[in-house]
């Protein structure tokens, strides 16, 4: 079984207003028929100008043009309706002017009403400006009120023949526009929610049928006269409905909670940057532009030993004594800057700071962000390494001394031995027997050689410490003499050193003698057992 929804008590009070207000109405109609009137097109004309300020003062956020459209319109006819009052029969305003005055400005506000109600639906979806809109109905007001003055409008209860004609023609043009305001926006009913829609059909529903009632009225103060001016109320009510509770309340309740989610997104934006910020684990502070800190984070209390709440506020130098203009001075370095930080137990670390800062759109600086790197265990190990370095290149220099001075000693000794040797050799070879020569040459032979690897020696401690200047060398002669120092190396291993044209080169000459005796030498030791 189906449930009827009960209504709600302000559903109730506004019933039970407006159904006071209409018997109140009626009452005073009875009794005075130009007072009901001027109430009726005066309440009508208030409508209508709250309506369209507060729709002008709330077009930017109207998300619905049919509503610019509606209440910008209203407003003029609002302004004629308020002129067919002043010039109805009996309140003396237009003394003197013609008697269908006030019937003119009624058929001249109808026809404007028509044009808002096939307008506005029309307007859905599109980008209109608002004062282009007030214009072009002030504009068309004015038209109409200078075709009245002049005598060009048509009065529709001058006497004559086609009177009648003339005020039933424009009765129909004023109910077949409103007709087809309605039946456009019932085909353009997806821009309004159901019960906009319904307000918005029913607000036209009861012009319309004013106006029927105005077409059929015979009698300017008759009961068709007064039921079309109080449907006509309810129709300017139910419009002022329609825009206040759902082209301006609701797109201001959409906008507040759209301002509330942006509120919460940018709240919980603020603490994720707020836990980043303490939970990095490198020193962060924060300043202002005048230089003052504003934030810092857990990594530079612990670097410190100083606590946020005793150094915001204050400037740089204060919580960065001694390195402050370097630190400052840190975004103008891509790699940023190094200084020493003292804690307060007095520990020292080494720390690289960089900075960045915060612009305005106007280029004023905002903020600065500075951020530090604590580096103090590379630069431990940096100079660990460089110790390290220099300590070698001393135990190097100590080498290359005592390879230098060993073969420069030791040559004079191994000339004596291999001269001797060579005595004996030419003395008393053959006079021995042939063990004895063969002994005597081994010596000389060793001798030699000995004396070429001292040579050799001597030549290799030099690379280090008395190089000369490379002047025009000859390859050729340097590779000669190379073959033979070692010539005897050459003979025992049975090999062959085959040399073709060689170049003059610009280098020193005894490295470059090293050079070729390291390549021969090495040949031939690394040679394959019982290759030549």
């Amino acid at each position: 079984m189906a449930t009827v929804a009960r209504p709600t008590p302000r559903t109730l009070v506004v019933t039970a207003g407006a159904l006071l207000a209409g018997a109140l109405l009626i009452g005073v109609a009875l009794e005075n028929y130009l007072l009901f009137h001027a109430l009726v097109e005066m309440a009508a004309v208030g409508v209508a100008l709250a309506l369209f300020i507060l729709v002008w003062s709330s077009r930017p956020y109207l998300e619905n043009a049919y509503f610019l459209v509606l209440g910008i319109g209203l407003l003029f006819v609002g302004g004629l309706t308020l002129l067919h009052a002043l010039a109805f029969d009996g309140m003396g305003v237009f003394a003197g002017s013609a008697p269908g005055l006030a019937s003119q400005f009624w058929v001249a506000g109808g026809l404007l009403a028509a044009a808002t109600a096939v307008g506005a639906p029309l307007a859905i979806g599109r980008d209109i400006a608002p004062r282009y809109l007030l214009g072009a109905y002030a504009a068309a007001t004015a038209a109409l009120l200078a075709a009245i003055a002049i005598g060009v409008f048509p009065d529709v209860n001058a006497g004559g023949p086609a009177a009648p004609s003339l005020r039933l023609g424009a009765e129909v043009v004023v109910v077949v526009g409103i007709a087809a305001g309605m039946l456009l926006l019932y085909r353009r009913r997806a821009a309004f929610d159901e019960e906009m829609l319904r307000l918005l059909l029913g607000a036209f529903g009861s012009y319309l049928a004013a106006e029927v009632c105005f077409t059929l009225t015979v009698d300017a103060i008759g009961p068709l006269n007064l039921v079309g001016h109080l449907l006509r109320l309810i129709a300017f009510y139910l419009f002022a409905l329609a825009t206040v509770e759902f082209g301006v309340r609701r797109p201001y309740s959409v906008l507040f909670r759209e301002l509330s989610s942006r509120t919460d997104e940018l709240r919980e934006a603020r603490e994720y940057v707020e836990g980043l910020l303490e939970q990095a684990p490198g020193p962060i502070l924060v300043l202002d532009a005048e230089g003052k800190v504003t934030r810092l984070n857990r990594a530079f209390e612990r670097l410190t030993g100083r606590s946020a709440g005793g150094l915001a506020g204050r400037l740089l130098a204060d919580v960065l004594p001694g390195i402050a203009p370097t630190v400052r001075d840190a975004g103008a370095a891509p790699q940023g800057v190094e200084g020493t930080v003292v804690h307060r137990d007095g520990t020292a670390r080494t720390v690289l700071w960089t900075a960045a800062t915060l612009r305005n759109p106007d280029g004023t600086v905002a903020a600065t962000v500075i951020q530090g790197q604590d580096v103090t265990a590379r630069v431990e190990a940096e100079l660990r390494l460089r110790a390290a370095i220099d300590e070698l290149e001393v135990s190097n220099e100590g080498l290359e001394r005592y390879a230098y001075v060993a073969s420069h000693d030791l040559q004079e000794p191994l000339r004596s031995i291999i001269s001797f040797s060579q005595l004996l050799e030419r003395r008393y070879r053959g006079e021995l027997d042939a063990d004895a020569d063969d002994y005597i040459g081994f010596i000389v032979e060793g001798g030699t050689r000995m004396q070429c690897l001292i040579r050799d020696l001597l030549a290799y401690s030099r690379v280090g410490t008395a190089t000369q200047t490379p002047a025009p060398t000859d390859a050729g002669e340097v590779v000669a003499d190379v073959v033979r120092s070692l010539d005897l190396l050459i003979r025992e291993a049975s090999g062959r050193v085959s040399t073709g044209p060689l170049p003059t080169v610009v280098a020193d000459r005894m490295q470059l003698q090293q050079v070729f005796s390291n390549l021969i030498g090495n040949a031939i030791k690394y040679r394959r057992p019982g290759v030549p």
